[in-house]
């Protein structure tokens, strides 16, 4: 090989360049370019006074945000139209951009800002941007299960309650009114009730149970014998019970006085009346202003004297009796407690008659029933009076078959007479009453009948149970609002994140230009940079 071809060999493999490594790209850390470039003299120690005085001129001429990125845009577009001088220098408003933005190149400060600014983005900005995505998207997962599971649990609810639940159960319509349903519910259910809880006391065994008993409570001589003759029970069994009789008005007025007369010194007598025979406005004036006076012997005396004179009447200071009234003495007033009351007449007669119609409406409930179910489901006292029959009945009949089955029968029972398995038979019906008198069904339906206050509750739980579903329902649409506000928030952090890259893009492009011009060497910024770059 020739000299002139050995030397085109060196020289196409580098040996002409005495420094052959610039041609090699310089990496540089996102993280330490304003580190590498004071190592290197390309910024000055105050670079970061200078910076923000660069920025304060920016910010007063008008620039938002103040950067150099504003500067050079103003300085391009106020310099296509600017007025120039004789020299062809910039004047005005063109001129003050146009030396930012040369002021910002000679001092390298628009690297340093884009570094700065770059660095920013990489290590708070985006990762919080991503942080606050990962999580919207999380709720939004959540909010969606919470949405779905809400809406399933309030038509459960709903058909729960309705179809095959609580108004299923009760024989009820699915209605706003639970109070106007369950009072129906009693009134519909309740006379029925009481005629079969009737019916099963009402048969052969228990007659010859009770035959039984009877036979054994006038063989037996003791003191206590009248009181369990079972009276109540006989009575059922007889069919005497009477209907109760509704509260009775007293006459009032000048055929009350007429007939009132014949007899001196006397009070007219009260007349029971029936259901439809009723004066509510009477009953209720009689309720309000004869409330202290004696309505007959179901009243309870307290046993205290009201008499002035006697043992419990004030004494003087010597211990003789204060005169009560009336011309022999004064009488001390009363205690003035500073209130007045209006209307109490009025108050007491209202009272009254809300008292009286809900009897009539209770009583309207039995009307052309029998008159045992009128007496057994308006007479609480006459229900138990008729279940300690049937539980001394029971007793009885318990201790019968026991003594029977041990062969030892007159030592007790006396003249009874029945073989074990009559005793066995007897009780079990007996067992039956008693269970279809103490029914929970039956004692729901009397609760609902006569006690207003049961009443109200099982209407609140069953306004309860029947909101449910709206309750979980009105989740699920919460759960919907809340996910649309966290869905238009991640649309936001997303914009904003894309907006952030594209601007990391444009910072990470300026300091590799502007480095790579300055060392006329390749330069790439390098780091997690790229990878924020690249997703």
């Amino acid at each position: 090989m020739s000299l002139r071809e050995n030397i085109a060999r060196l020289v196409g493999e580098g040996y002409d360049q005495p420094q052959g490594d610039q041609s090699t790209p310089l990496s540089i850390n996102y993280a330490k370019i304003n580190e590498w470039m004071l190592d290197r003299k390309l910024l000055c120690r105050d670079w970061m006074s200078q910076l923000r005085a660069l920025q304060a001129g920016v910010a007063a001429a008008g620039g938002d945000p103040a950067s150099y990125a504003t500067a050079l845009e103003r300085a391009a577009a106020t310099g296509v139209d600017a007025e120039r001088s004789l020299l062809g220098g910039l004047k005005g408003q063109a001129r003050v951009w146009d030396r930012l933005a040369r002021a910002y190149e000679a001092r390298k400060c628009h690297v340093a800002e884009a570094a700065q600014r770059l660095a920013r983005a990489a290590d708070y900005e985006a990762p919080a941007l991503k942080r606050g995505m990962a999580r919207a998207q999380q709720q939004l997962a959540d909010l969606e299960k919470r949405k779905a599971e809400a809406h399933r649990a309030g038509a459960r609810a709903e058909q729960a309650y309705a179809d095959v639940g609580e108004c299923k159960r009760l024989d009820i319509s699915p209605t706003q009114d639970a109070t106007a349903e369950l009072r129906a519910l009693a009134s519909r259910r309740l006379p029925a009730a009481l005629q079969a809880c009737v019916a099963a006391m009402v048969t052969e065994e228990v007659h010859a149970s009770v035959q039984c008993y009877a036979e054994f409570i006038a063989a037996d001589d003791s003191a206590t014998a009248a009181e369990r003759s079972l009276p109540v029970l006989v009575e059922v069994l007889a069919g005497t019970t009477e209907a109760p009789l509704l509260p009775s008005i007293p006459s009032t007025g000048a055929q009350g006085a007429a007939e009132g007369d014949d007899t001196a010194g006397g009070a007219p007598e009260a007349e029971a009346v029936g259901v439809d025979d009723l004066d509510l406005s009477a009953l209720a004036s009689a309720g309000a202003s004869g409330a202290a006076e004696d309505a007959g012997p179901g009243l309870i005396s307290w046993d205290i004297g009201t008499e002035a004179g006697g043992d419990d009447a004030p004494q003087d200071a010597a211990g003789s009796p204060r005169p009560a009234g009336g011309d022999g003495g004064e009488v001390d007033p009363g205690i003035d407690w500073g209130l007045e009351v209006e209307g109490g007449e009025a108050a007491g007669a209202e009272e009254g008659e809300a008292v009286l119609q809900d009897l009539l409406t209770s009583a309207n409930v039995f009307e052309g029933s029998d008159p045992v179910v009128q007496r057994l489901g308006l007479d609480g006292a006459y229900r138990a009076a008729l279940a300690d029959d049937l539980h001394e009945l029971r007793a009885f009949l318990t201790a019968r078959r026991g003594e029977l089955r041990a062969g030892n029968v007159g030592a007790t029972l006396g003249a009874a007479t029945a073989t074990g398995e009559e005793a066995a038979a007897w009780l079990a019906a007996v067992e039956r009453a008693l269970g279809a008198l103490g029914s929970p069904d039956l004692q729901h339906l009397l609760l609902l009948h006569g006690r207003p206050q049961y009443l109200a509750r099982q209407a609140a739980a069953l306004e309860g149970k029947r909101a449910a579903g709206g309750k979980l329902h009105s989740v699920a649409r919460e759960a919907e609002a809340r996910r649309a506000t966290t869905q238009r928030s991640l649309v936001a952090d997303a914009e904003a994140l894309a907006a952030l890259v594209e601007r990391m893009r444009g910072d990470k492009a300026l300091v590799e230009g502007a480095l790579g011009s300055a060392l006329r060497r390749r330069v790439i910024v390098s780091g997690e940079v790229n990878a924020l770059l690249s997703a």
